[in-house]
């Protein structure tokens, strides 16, 4: 499976706004940190995986957009790819859309090392893992200034 997939679905609350009545950048970041943890699932590395193995993914950089502002009650989804595997290295691309316009509210671009969380050192993924991953890589240029790719 290479592409986009959908990894968080929510509606905005009024504890997510900020005092401009717009989603507050706190939960934009819970948000890609549970579209990760769904990604990273996808790739074969769940939870089960990280404790067998010991081995997970730590984003170490991530670059983000926000493109257009949400309001209280929107239905907002993130879909999110493998953008490449490098070694140690994961990039991930995600954006964040109103379900109901589809119009791209948020994209981001976040580098994650792969870690060996007993030796907190960078490793390579598990050899079945990696092959998976990279049959799902979309390629860095999936995602454009627009974050539709």
């Amino acid at each position: 499976m290479a592409g986009f997939v959908e990894t968080y679905r929510a509606v905005v609350a009024p504890e997510e706004l900020d005092h401009l009545g717009h989603m507050n950048v706190q939960h934009y970041m819970a948000a890609l940190s549970d579209a990760a943890f769904s990604l990273m699932t996808e790739m074969g590395m769940g939870v089960r995986t990280i404790e067998r193995t010991r081995i997970g993914i730590a984003a170490v950089h991530m670059d983000i957009s926000f493109l257009r502002e949400i309001h209280l009650g929107a239905v907002v989804v993130m879909e999110s790819a493998v953008a490449a595997v490098d070694g140690r290295k994961v990039r991930f691309l995600h954006r964040l859309r109103d379900a109901e316009t589809g119009e791209v509210c948020m994209s981001a671009r976040v580098l994650g090392v792969v870690m060996d969380l007993e030796k907190r050192k960078a490793c390579e993924l598990p050899p079945e893992v990696r092959e998976r991953t990279r049959a799902m890589a979309v390629g860095d240029g999936a995602l454009d200034e627009s974050g539709e790719g």
